[in-house]
């Protein structure tokens, strides 16, 4: 039921009409112009069209004329001489209003017709002979004759102009103040001139003009138009922002999922399955301590392997606190690779946190692992040292209790 309310309830289109106008205010001969259908009015015997009055712009009419723009009461009424059949397309009415204004030797009505093909049925013509001009008995029912033609002295005698004054031929100007010789002109400029960006840069130079006076309908009507225009704006603007957002965690996806070309493939497989990692034990993470130390072959696969795995670093035109930021995010990556978050809360860098192991001086050889890793990783860019490496490993040691756990102990731990 509510679907059924709604359909009925949409408001349909208004289609377009090409009017041709009795001789009206400036304009002393008759002219055609495309106007909404909803302009048309008719009393009696007699066809009007409501339209705006002299105090709207032109710019302001076309946009309205586009738009349909319901009419006003208060509009002028102006005869109207002949009107075409509904259009559904703006465009082909005003091709239509172009090529009548192109056709100088007929009105709008006659030029309709013959466009549609619609001309009077022909007689037909009898067969013509003069006198003295034979012809057969068969023909003779469709036969007239005629006078025969003067003799050359008669010619001679006869006083013919040498030059055919020329017909003057009417003028029809298109609506919305042009004149027909502007017809051509105006075929090329239709589209753009129907266009929201040229008309709307017409009604703001009309604005700015201290010539014309605007009325508070067409001030309201301007501004609607204006906020049509933010708001078709911030949409367009939603849906760019959604797509390149989705294009961009599409490729970050195949980034991260991609393993092809990596350096830690040249090393032998066993290498990557010998610790599972993150190591979720205390046990494991001393035997991953003394195995990097002796196994320098094992160790080179690791820098490789963490290094392929972690954030990258941008040096690009980058500021000191851009920097420690993105180093920060490097290490933590790889401390992240190497232990479970558990494992980090049982730390601290510097053992100075009660009931904690320190972790500077109980895995010095993963400290340096680390280092290495996120020193290869920027090797062209700023000159990274040991100290900068150890306060990030601390700081994701003293964050690993506010990770992973819910607000209520992560509350009860800071209290």
């Amino acid at each position: 039921m509510l679907l059924s309310s709604f359909i009925i309830n949409v408001p349909k289109v208004m289609p377009w009409v090409v009017a041709e106008f009795f001789p009206h205010r400036e304009f002393l001969e008759a002219t055609v112009q495309t106007i909404p259908e909803s302009w048309v009015c008719r009393q009696s015997s007699q066809t009007y069209a409501l339209y705006p009055p002299e105090t709207f712009p032109a710019p302001v009419v076309q946009q309205m004329i586009r738009k349909q723009h319901s009419p006003n009461k208060s509009w002028e009424k102006i005869k109207l001489k002949f009107v075409t059949t509904p259009f559904d397309d703006v465009l082909a009415a005003t091709h239509l209003e172009i090529e009548a204004a192109d056709c100088e030797d007929s009105d709008l009505e006659r030029f309709v017709m013959m466009k549609k093909g619609a001309t009077k049925r022909k007689r037909k013509m009898k067969d013509l002979h003069y006198p003295n001009e034979p012809w057969t008995e068969s023909d003779q029912s469709d036969v007239d004759t005629i006078s025969n033609p003067p003799s050359p002295s008669a010619v001679k005698s006869c006083d013919f102009p040498l030059e055919v004054p020329p017909v003057p031929k009417p003028r029809t100007s298109l609506g919305g103040g042009g004149v027909r010789d502007t017809a051509k002109r105006c075929n090329k400029q239709v589209e753009s001139s129907m266009s929201r960006e040229a008309v709307d840069s017409d009604i703001a130079a009309a604005m700015k003009t201290n010539n014309v006076s605007l009325s508070a309908e067409i001030k309201s009507f301007i501004q609607h138009e204006i906020a049509e225009m933010k708001k078709e704006i911030k949409r367009q603007m939603r849906e760019d922002k959604a797509e390149v957002l989705e294009a961009i965690n599409a490729v970050t996806f195949q980034l991260k999922s991609a393993r092809i070309g990596s350096i830690a493939d040249s090393f032998p497989p066993e290498m990557e399955s010998r610790h599972c990692l993150p190591m979720d034990t205390l046990e494991e993470l001393i035997e991953f301590e003394g195995e990097i130390a002796s196994d320098k072959e094992y160790r080179r696969f690791l820098v490789k392997h963490l290094m392929e795995r972690s954030s990258n670093l941008l040096y690009r035109s980058i500021t000191e606190k851009l920097f420690s930021a993105a180093v920060n995010k490097t290490v933590n990556d790889i401390c992240s690779m190497i232990m479970s978050n558990d494992m980090g809360k049982q730390f601290c860098m510097k053992g100075r946190t009660p009931h904690k192991i320190p972790f500077e001086s109980t895995f010095p050889n993963t400290i340096d692992l680390i280092f290495d890793s996120v020193k290869t990783k920027g090797a062209n860019g700023p000159q990274l040292d040991l100290f900068t490496v150890k306060k990030s490993i601390g700081e994701w040691l003293r964050l690993a209790r506010l990770r992973g756990g819910s607000k209520k102990s992560v509350t009860s731990e800071i209290v």
